[in-house]
Order: C-alpha cells, then sequence, then structure tokens
C-alpha cells in the first residue's frame, strides 16, 4: 500500500506541524507501507486550489492545520484538521469532494450539532487538542509543582466578542485576575511562571469552542472554571469532573443586557461559591491532570492517533 501524506510544516516548534511530522516518520517504519510527503501547498495546486488554504475566508482542506494520508491506488482519504472551524471543511466546495474521504477527524468547533450534520455523510472521528508549541510541555512539567499562593480566577487572553464584556464586567471583580493578552504579552516561559502562582483560572470559549489555555490549566494543576464545553473530543470532557462550569447560556445571553451587570455578576459569584461549597475541587483537578496525561503527552497522542488509521484497513 502507498500513501501520499500531505501536511505543512510552518515551524520547527509550532505543535500542529511538529506532530503530523513525527506521525509521518511513524509511518516511515512500517514495513507493509510506503509513503511519500507531499507539501500541502503542492498538493493544493495539483487540485487546483491556491496555497493559502482559505477560500472565501472559509478554510479548504489545503490549510495548513490539516494532515492528508491519501492511498494513490484508490483514492482513499484520512483527514485530520485542527483548524478552528474544521467542520467547515466538509462542506462541498472546500476541496473535499476531490477525495474519497472514509474517515475525517478533528476537535475545534465539533459540536454535537455539527456531528449530527456532517456525519450523514462522513465518518468523523472525535480528536484530542493541543498546546500551541511542541515545548511547552517542558514548561509546564518545570512549573506545575510551584506553589499556588494566589486563589483568584485567573485569565490573560485575547478579548474580542463576548470575552471583550466578560472583561469589562469581571476585570475589578475581587474574584478574578482578569488581563487582556495583548497588553499583557508575556513569552510563554514567564507566562507558565505567572499562571503557576494561580490555584484556580477562568477561561472562555474562544473561535474554536475549546482554546490552548484549557490544555495549559489541566496540565499545571490548575482549577479551570468557564462556560460549559460543548465540542466533542475522543476522551469526553465532563463538567465537574474535569472542570467546573460557573458561566450557562442565561449568562451569556444577559451580560449584552446593561441594567443587568448586577444580576450577572450576583450569579457568576453564586456559581463560584457553589462550586467550592459543594465539590472536592483537588479531586477535579487530579482528574483533569489525569485526563492530560492521557490526550496531551506526545506519546499518548500519538499512541491514540494510531488507532485513528484501523490497523490501516480505511486505505483498502
Amino acid at each position: 500500500m502507498k500513501l501520499i501524506v500531505s501536511y505543512h510544516l510552518i515551524g520547527p516548534n509550532w505543535y500542529v506541524g511538529v506532530f503530523y511530522e513525527k506521525f509521518f516518520n511513524y509511518l516511515k517504519t512500517l514495513k507493509d507501507i510506503e509513503v511519500e510527503y507531499v507539501h500541502m501547498n503542492q498538493m493544493a495546486e495539483k487540485y487546483g486550489f491556491g496555497t493559502t488554504g482559505y477560500i472565501d475566508n472559509y478554510p479548504s482542506i489545503f490549510n495548513p492545520y490539516n494532515l492528508i494520508i491519501q492511498n494513490v491506488d484508490n483514492n482513499k482519504t484520512f483527514v485530520h484538521s485542527w483548524h478552528d472551524f474544521a467542520p467547515v471543511i466538509m462542506e462541498n466546495g472546500t476541496g473535499i469532494e476531490n477525495f474519497d474521504v472514509v474517515k475525517f477527524s478533528c476537535v475545534s468547533s465539533l459540536t454535537k450539532d455539527a456531528y449530527e450534520k456532517h456525519s450523514k455523510k462522513f465518518n468523523i472521528e472525535p480528536s484530542f487538542y493541543i498546546l500551541e508549541d511542541w515545548n511547552e510541555h517542558e514548561y509546564i512539567e518545570n512549573f506545575r509543582h510551584n506553589e499556588k499562593i494566589n486563589k483568584k480566577l485567573f485569565f490573560n487572553g485575547a478579548c474580542y466578542g463576548i470575552r471583550e464584556m466578560f472583561k469589562n464586567l469581571l476585570q475589578d471583580n475581587s474574584y478574578f485576575e482578569f488581563k487582556e493578552k495583548h497588553y499583557n504579552y508575556k513569552n510563554k516561559e514567564n507566562y507558565y511562571k505567572e499562571i503557576s502562582e494561580y490555584k484556580h483560572g477562568l477561561n472562555l470559549d474562544g473561535a474554536a469552542k475549546i482554546c490552548y489555555r484549557d490544555i495549559e490549566y489541566f496540565g499545571m494543576g490548575i482549577t479551570l472554571f468557564r462556560d460549559e464545553l460543548k465540542i466533542m473530543t475522543n476522551e469526553p470532557i465532563v463538567p465537574n469532573e474535569h472542570y467546573f462550569v460557573i458561566i450557562d447560556d442565561d449568562i451569556k445571553r444577559t451580560i449584552y443586557e446593561t441594567n443587568k451587570k448586577k444580576y450577572v455578576i450576583d450569579k457568576i459569584e453564586s456559581n463560584i461559591e457553589n462550586v467550592f461549597n459543594n465539590f472536592d475541587v483537588d479531586e477535579v483537578v487530579k482528574n483533569a491532570r489525569g485526563w492530560y496525561e492521557r490526550n496531551t503527552l506526545p506519546e499518548n497522542q500519538l499512541n491514540t492517533f494510531i488507532t485513528f488509521m484501523e490497523n490501516f484497513k480505511i486505505f483498502e
């Protein structure tokens, strides 16, 4: 069996490309599989697509967050995506129609609604999420045992959309240490040093409905407080088992009503106190760290990724 493997290694520390390359190197060790690397831009040009990875601002199947593995004999193809809007790639017009896609694997924005919509046509395998840079695992292990002396809920991220609303609401609240990433930028090492001092962390949905911060907190042993994670992952992330929901849909609707500021603040604070009074927070942190080890450590990710191939029967 000969497989074409296509991805884009943008930089030596970019997690997406590094992981795909490590998987390609694994494939090269298999005796019964012949593999050939084709750069994603070259693959895009072959099928008449531009090399930006986008079509009218929508991601194409040839975007740099994707891995394409194609059996050259029968066009049976496996696609994996870490693009923020990965399910969109399963729409016609993205280039996916050029392949006989036997399995599509992703995690970002893979809600149950997206799964139900696209699984009518594609075999979808929920994937796992990642860190931004490959060497962040080192920082997590170096700093996660530091004494957590601050009990505020820490957030330092890009504030756009509804995040901007929460920033305006919570940045002066005594429960939170709420920062805007663009004005409080730190390199990765100093960022991990900073968060290692905090016992608890806040996160809010980003474009992908999950973000690096969730994984960072899990790895660092920091309690994750957030809105509900509504995406599907290979091993489910469960409220009250791995993290706590303190921002519900009612809060997300009401935060736009300027006359209900106190209502929203009171409800968030009440939800926090409910967690502290009724749950074993340390046990949830322990569960989250276990999830991180099983789903985020590179060796375990590689082992899981290999299972997606189903002993390469999907390409037959």
